[in-house]
């Protein structure tokens, strides 16, 4: 899994091995070590702000979107479903959202409506995509 740990696993292991044999990056697998444990705290300090969500606040805004993303509620949990991936969101302090689970936890993502009052979900640094059928 390449987010959130395997870059980091992948980056240890590397200058680790060329640390040891080659004598080059001496002193990278702790730094990276570093970060790993910076980017793990920092997840965590998320998860104890995230919140359930509302089912009457997504029900608007469920349905499936532009580049096969669909928005769905199972049972009282949120998740953007792309193929087979299941990303779980919950709710931020700001009202926003964010993925707590899957390929790209930590990813903030934003229920919005466009200017002609069609829903659109923002996955940052990604993408945006508008709604094109609801669940009705």
């Amino acid at each position: 899994n390449p987010s959130p740990t395997g870059a980091f696993f992948y980056l240890y292991v590397l200058n680790l091995l060329l640390s040891q044999r080659l004598g080059l990056n001496v002193g990278v697998p702790a730094k990276v070590d570093g970060a790993y444990k910076a980017a793990m705290s920092d997840l965590r300090k998320l998860g104890r702000l995230a919140r359930p969500v509302d089912p009457h606040t997504v029900a608007p805004f469920l349905g499936c979107y532009e580049g096969g993303y669909r928005l769905v509620l199972q049972n009282r949990d949120l998740q953007i479903l792309l193929g087979p991936r299941v990303m779980p969101l919950r709710v931020m302090y700001d009202g926003g959202y964010i993925m707590s689970g899957g390929l790209l936890v930590g990813t903030r993502v934003m229920l919005d409506r466009d200017s002609d009052a069609v829903p659109h979900m923002e996955l940052a640094g990604l993408e945006t995509v508008r709604r094109t059928v609801g669940l009705d």
